[in-house]
């Protein structure tokens, strides 16, 4: 017997891989089919919800108490303008016999602080200012940080876009938009970052549509945030960008891109790639801050340190170029924190690292993000930590802490932001040499 040809093995997986995806694909279509012939009590409306990603709702509910404080209005004021049909008219639950009002839910409650014109104002210094969550490794809770606390900031009735970079688009699909069936390359950041009019045209849209990114951005199910969303093909940027298929991409290009739809929004927050790429270093370029989650683990300690060792190194090559590039404020928050004396160690040892002994530059946030059951419960049945009511946990403590954690990083992420961002942009010579400093 002769042993099979490389050709031969390549085929064989070939076809094991084709046959996997198309299985997957009628899996999926099977799903999608008993939603919408309405057969839902096959897996129950439950199950349903989970696993229909792309027909997220939002489920948590708040009552009139609770709303009219968020409003900043009395509930007498709700009831009135419900009454007079200046608002809609409540909503009712359909479970009991009692006339009980179902409660709010957060996008109408952003609608009534429309109304009342009780929407926050943003500080101008940090107003549209771009946001990313970066580092090298995977599972560092880049993207879990940036939906949090985009989340967080719409709770508040800030206006926020997200924009996914990464390739396996965990953000995108967190908004209910599936990666590779409902999102293809032209829903991206691509053909804007490529120039690719083609590619949009063939999509639908006019041939110029490439020359900003108004085209990519999406409407959530959230009233106060859209997406630009990812996918796979998000690959392509890089591969045809250091193939020389397309101009040599900009170091400023995504920033311009961005900066051009901030008019419209509060806060942009940017969910990076665990890589360092031309897709990442037009991340680095556009942000005004940079926040890197630094888990509480030796190895996550080693790539947050290598991860600054390349933005070093990609710095000095901007200065021996001579490229004229904004560069972000860097803080680094400490996350997956638990309670034992190995956590409370690699905590010492971060802070050690980027906090300057005088005290003079302290870059680790106060506050840190510990490692909670409940958020990953939930992640994990993608009923997300601000969308749970805690009527639907079982650990109601557990959730209220988790809540009151992260309320206090974001607070302490909005100070940093203030803190940090001023009307001059940090140029990359100075930071450069803070960095050697």
């Amino acid at each position: 017997m002769t042993s099979a040809t490389n050709k031969e093995i390549q085929q064989r997986l070939h076809t094991i891989i084709q046959s996997a995806i198309e299985r997957s694909e009628s899996i999926l279509n099977h799903i999608n089919g008993l939603a919408l012939s309405g057969q839902i009590e096959k897996l129950g409306e439950e199950a349903v919800r989970k696993l229909m990603v792309s027909d997220r709702v939002q489920a948590r509910r708040y009552s009139l108490e609770v709303a009219a404080s968020m409003v900043g209005v009395s509930r007498h004021i709700i009831s009135t303008a419900e009454a007079k049909g200046e608002l809609p008219e409540p909503e009712y639950r359909v479970d009991t016999s009692r006339r009980i009002r179902a409660g709010y839910t957060i996008n109408q409650i952003n609608d009534m602080r429309a109304h009342f014109g009780t929407l926050p104002q943003v500080d101008e210094s940090i107003k549209s200012s771009i946001i990313a969550f970066l580092n090298l490794k995977g599972g560092c809770q880049k993207s879990t940080m940036t939906l949090f606390f985009a989340h967080w900031l719409a709770i508040q009735g800030y206006r926020v876009l997200c924009l996914d970079t990464d390739p396996q688009a965990s953000l995108t699909e967190s908004f209910g938009l599936v990666p590779d069936r409902e999102i293809q390359y032209a829903d991206t950041i691509g053909p804007y970052m490529l120039e690719d009019g083609d590619a949009l045209v063939e999509a639908g849209h006019d041939a110029k549509a490439f020359l900003s990114l108004h085209y990519a951005v999406r409407p959530t199910y959230w009233n106060r945030i859209d997406i630009i969303p990812g996918c796979l093909d998000l690959l392509n940027i890089d591969l045809q960008a250091n193939r020389g298929e397309r101009r040599r991409l900009g170091v400023n290009k995504l920033r311009t891109g961005l900066k051009e739809l901030g008019v419209d929004y509060d806060f942009i927050l940017i969910d990076g790639t665990p890589s360092l790429n031309v897709s990442t270093l037009n991340v680095v370029s556009a942000t005004d801050q940079v926040f890197v989650p630094a888990p509480a683990e030796m190895s996550d300690y080693r790539s947050t340190v290598k991860f600054l060792g390349m933005l070093q190194e990609v710095l000095d090559s901007y200065i021996a170029s001579g490229i004229d590039a904004p560069f972000p404020h860097f803080n680094f928050l400490i996350n997956k924190k638990t309670k034992t004396n190995y956590s409370d160690y690699m905590t010492d040892i971060i802070q050690r690292t980027f906090n300057d002994p005088d005290g003079s530059t302290d870059l680790v946030l106060e506050e840190h993000v510990n490692s909670s059951n409940e958020v990953g419960k939930s992640l994990s049945e993608m009923t997300y930590l601000f969308e749970t009511s805690p009527s639907e946990t079982s650990n109601r403590e557990g959730l209220k802490k988790a809540e009151q954690n992260y309320n206090a990083v974001f607070e302490n992420i909005m100070e940093t932001l203030k803190q940090n961002l001023d009307p001059d942009t940090v140029s990359i010579q100075s930071l450069n040499r803070d960095l050697n400093h």
